[in-house]
């Protein structure tokens, strides 16, 4: 059966908080978390402690005193890098002062001397630079290979593990030049070197090449730079590859490379999705912008949480959030499926069109730590909060749907309980970062192209992951990847969906508004049409009240809507974004890495499928340029009559409109366009057959089509009406090998219907697929109807004698509009034969749906609802 569709909802709920709805004046600390009747402290580890006697002598152990209160851990001998990993507990009551102080002793000493005391450790992401190498030119290369006449050679920059290539220089000499900016990503405190290397290609159709001279550059001596002044250009002397050093004859090696580099400031360093962006500063801090404001985030509970370790049936689980550079982690809430927090964390906020990230994961270095990747954090939801929906000095006690997509679909994972507020500090600031660029100037004097932005992301998510992962304690690279969304780009049908689906959306209103001026054009209400037709001769007579009263407008509509304002910040949006209505083989889909791990089979069909949507937007594309061609060839006398008659409008047109004033000619347009429907006649315009008959570019650029899109052209032509009437006379021709693909049917009364009359026939349909079709509201989606006799006439008593056999169902996924989706009504003395049914989904009113199979055999395969029919 299928499960209930859950709520994904946010709701507004209440806590035990001392924060009031709305605040005015300054905010208090820990106002947004309700109060905790227990203080812990978690003790994990320490590094490099040292003795009296010198390294590995010392027994630490550590005291935490909280007022005439103290708790000790084990001491352990003789170690420098000891590990406790010990929790304590003081109770509310016990609690006499504010301070709480954590001290590591050594027990080997007889006055248990004081190491030092412990502070608590606060992530945060390492600063991030562009690193721009600007290749110019090398000079005095020595190429080994004197029979070569052309050599090919490039650039190699490495800068720890990324390594980049410029193009071959043009210039096949010794005396290259290239001119061409190679970017990295650099992180402070710019430990690594920039290492640059001239290669020379060995053979112009393989990779192997060998290195001409190298240069070796450390960061801390590249020029920083904060606007788009260039860099000032330097030749630096290339070292002489070892290669040459180790050869008898002595070579005279003064090759020289021609570059401009430098860290550029003036950059934001891009990590996140540009939608999704928490910080949009650039990476100079003179660059920065003011502070308008504080996010007080408080992580309150979470409710509802699975059992994410099903051998020990226990989840343990924290949250990490992330605004800006700073990351935040509460503390692990073992073995509970509804964990309390009560943790409240404070950012500044430079600019309001930014999004806080808040993730709740399961601590696998707590019991069930899986044996082959080691411990593994598993997500349960993630939250974002976009602070331009916040309204100012409000505070938000909200209940979040925590929503993960999964390879079978969507499922909810609990909810989670957070109270936010944006105090604003400086109203003017706020007010007027609306007017300014999102990101700093730097990307818009000097842009970089989309491909460097992806690959840049990729090293900065890189450098990021690899930086935190090594503090103590770690923050995990599976954490970091998931509120950094890696991977986000990757291409899937139910994205595309989605996207489409937005765009007519915003589309919609346009539309409602042709069609009302198509009922303005008709006279539906005739009163209605006389008051637009006054209303546009007051426009025309008097348009200097045009934009005053589109203003107006907009003022007034503004004011309307604001009564009906949200009063909850957005979510994520099931139905939008086609979550609930993609079928499990779209979802395998956009969880198969890159490179995929399916079979040949799969990715063949899987390819076709491409292809068919790639063809469909061809044709669009198409259609667009050639409506642009044929305006651009009005004047091109490709059709010599078709642009002498243009040039001669060109000229009455002209000479009329100098004789009569433009306005009357607005006039005399608006009232051909609102004439009464009896007294015009509504058939294409002479501008519009004029157009139509202009020369293109398809017949230049089109290719014949061939036949596999031929028959594909006429299996979805056989489609239109089913399949049928087969058997309505005796002696007929049969129907075979029809291939039906990527349909949708809405709201019809028949999905892929196969039909034949109830009486003796010769005919037969075999070998027919359907697949990948999309139902939407359909009286019968899947239907074979042997026994079709209307009014009983001429077939009442009798059965059909078509044979219908090897018919295949597949990736059929939608909603029924009856409570029978699948029916087979075969013939009992010619039973349905070969009927396949793969990767089958269809629901009537959000649950499984029904079958009715009669005289049918077949086999399921795959995932197939309904089921228990064949």
């Amino acid at each position: 059966m299928t499960k209930p569709k859950e709520d994904f909802s946010i709701k507004e709920t209440s806590a035990n908080i001392s924060a009031t709805k709305f605040t005015i004046g300054p905010a208090t600390a820990y106002d947004l978390v309700e109060h905790m009747n227990y203080l812990f402290v978690n003790i994990l580890q320490a590094r490099n402690l040292i003795g009296l006697a010198g390294p590995n002598t010392c027994d630490p152990y550590v005291e935490v005193k909280l007022g005439n209160y103290k708790a000790t851990t084990r001491f352990l001998q003789k170690k420098s890098n000891p590990e406790w990993y010990q929790v304590f507990a003081f109770k509310k009551e016990h609690i006499q002062t504010a301070e709480v102080e954590v001290i590591v002793k050594d027990r080997a000493n007889i006055t248990n001397e004081i190491i030092g005391k412990v502070s608590f450790l606060q992530y945060y992401s390492p600063r991030l630079w562009y690193l721009r190498v600007n290749v110019i030119q090398a000079q005095d290369l020595v190429i080994r290979d004197k029979n070569m006449k052309d050599p090919e050679i490039f650039v190699k920059a490495t800068l720890g593990t990324v390594v980049v290539r410029s193009k071959v220089s043009p210039k096949k000499n010794v005396n290259p030049t290239w001119n061409e900016d190679i970017m990295f990503v650099a992180a402070e405190p710019f430990d690594d070197s920039l290492v640059l290397s001239v290669e020379n290609k060995l053979h112009p159709k393989k990779e192997e090449s060998v290195s001409l001279g190298r240069y070796v550059m450390a960061l801390s001596n590249v020029q920083k730079r904060m606007n788009n002044a260039p860099a000032s250009s330097k030749w630096y002397n290339l070292d002489m590859p070892a290669e040459l050093k180790t050869e008898q004859k002595q070579v005279k090696f003064a090759s020289k490379l021609n570059m401009r580099i430098s860290l550029d400031g003036g950059y934001h360093v891009l990590d996140e999705c540009t939608q999704y962006s928490s910080d949009l500063r650039p990476t100079a801090k003179p660059l920065w912008r003011p502070v308008i404001g504080v996010l007080h985030l408080g992580i309150l509970k979470a409710t509802g949480l699975p059992e994410m370790k099903p051998m020990e049936k226990r989840t343990d689980a924290y949250c990490v959030a992330k605004y800006g550079s700073r990351w935040v982690q509460t503390r692990t809430i073992v073995n509970s499926l509804a964990p309390q927090w009560n943790e409240q964390y404070t950012w500044d906020v430079y600019d309001p069109c930014t999004v806080i990230s808040i993730g709740v994961f399961d601590n696998g270095h707590i019991h069930g730590v899986d044996t082959v990747r080691g411990p593994w954090h598993q997500r349960i939801g993630k939250v974002r909060i976009r602070l331009s929906t916040l309204e100012m000095n409000r505070v938000y006690i909200l209940s979040y749907p925590l929503v993960i997509l999964q390879p079978s679909g969507l499922k909810k994972m609990g909810e989670v309980q957070l109270a936010v507020r944006f105090s604003c500090s400086s109203l003017i600031n706020t007010i007027n970062t609306y007017s300014q660029p999102l990101l700093p100037k730097m990307h818009y004097l000097s842009p970089l192209s989309v491909y460097q932005l992806d690959t840049l992301r990729q090293q900065a998510v890189y450098l990021i992951s690899l930086n935190l992962s090594n503090s103590q304690p770690p923050l995990r690279k599976e954490v970091i990847g998931y509120i950094l969304d890696v991977g986000s780009q990757t291409w899937s049908i139910r994205k595309s969906k989605a996207n489409y689906d937005r765009v007519t959306t915003l589309l919609t209103g346009f539309l409602a508004m042709i069609n009302w001026f198509k009922k303005i054009r008709n006279w539906t209400n005739p009163a209605t049409t006389i008051f637009i037709y006054i209303l546009f001769l007051l426009v025309v007579f008097f348009p200097q009240v045009i934009l005053p009263a589109m203003f107006l407008f907009l003022f007034l509509t503004g004011l309307w809507r604001y009564r009906k304002r949200p009063r909850l910040p957005p979510h994520v949006d099931a139905n939008l974004s086609h979550a609930y209505t993609t079928n499990e083989d779209e979802l395998d889909e956009e969880f198969d890495p890159i490179p995929s791990r399916k079979t040949c089979e799969v990715l063949k069909w899987r390819y076709d499928r491409l292809r068919i949507i790639a063809a469909r937007m061809q044709t669009v594309l198409g259609d667009l340029a050639t409506q642009g061609e044929r305006l651009q060839s009005l004047l091109s006398w490709r059709d010599p009559r078709a642009t002498a008659i243009f040039v001669c409008f060109s000229l009455i047109v002209c000479l009329v409109t100098y004789k009569i004033p433009f306005h009357y000619m607005i006039v005399l347009t608006g009232t051909h366009v609102l004439m009464h429907p009896r007294l015009r006649v509504d058939f294409p315009s002479v501008p519009q057959n004029f157009l139509r008959r202009i020369f293109g570019s398809t017949q230049v650029s089109s290719s014949d089509p061939k036949d596999g899109y031929i028959n594909q052209f006429y299996s979805l032509l056989f489609l239109r009406n089913g399949i049928g009437s087969l058997g309505k006379g005796q002696q007929e021709a049969g129907v075979q090998n029809v291939i039906v693909t990527t349909v949708t049917f809405t709201g019809t009364h028949n999905g892929v219907r196969i039909k034949s009359w109830g009486r003796p026939s010769n005919g037969f349909a075999r070998n027919i697929l359907f697949q990948h079709v999309t139902m939407q509201d359909v009286q019968n989606p899947i239907i074979i109807d042997q026994n079709y006799c209307p009014s009983n006439e001429g077939c009442l008593g009798q059965v059909s004698g078509d044979q219908i056999s090897d018919v295949t169902y597949q990736d059929i996924h939608g909603t029924s509009a009856t409570e029978v989706a699948l029916k087979f009504d075969c013939s009992p003395e010619y039973p349905c034969s070969g009927i396949i049914l793969e990767n089958v989904k269809l629901t009537y009113n959000n649950q499984m749906a029904q079958a009715s199979c009669v005289n049918a055999a077949g086999t399921s395969t795959g995932f197939v609802q309904p089921t228990g029919c064949l």
